[in-house]
């Protein structure tokens, strides 16, 4: 059996791709918790694209000579730009906006009492 990269999935279908501050990234489907705060997560695989991403002010992290991640935030997620004829993407987004708004709320309850 041979394995699929994930860049190969998503060269083939535009998965989960998006554009931010005009740089293509694509998404996961995974949250993830910073200093109180959740953010979506997306790959990167260009070097350059990333340290853009990292001077407009998103956490980044270069995990291999393959790919970074970017971590976005809420208010952030809401400005990115897709095909909106891709329904995966679409699909992944809605899923992502939806769960941020009420892991942060929860947060920000606990963080509060």
């Amino acid at each position: 059996m041979q394995g699929i990269k994930y860049s190969d999935i998503v060269n083939q279908t535009d998965a989960g791709t998006v554009t931010l501050e005009g740089n293509q990234i694509q998404l996961c489907d995974y949250v993830e918790q910073f200093e109180n705060e959740y953010f979506a997560t997306a790959l990167c695989h260009d070097d350059k694209a990333l340290n853009l991403l990292e001077k407009a002010g998103l956490k980044t992290r270069k995990f291999s000579q393959d790919f970074g991640v970017v971590w976005i935030p809420h208010k952030i997620l809401s400005k990115v730009d897709f095909d909106k004829k891709n329904t995966y993407t679409a699909d992944l987004l809605s899923r992502l906006k939806d769960a941020l708004v009420p892991l942060n709320n929860q947060t920000a309850i606990h963080r509060a009492a």
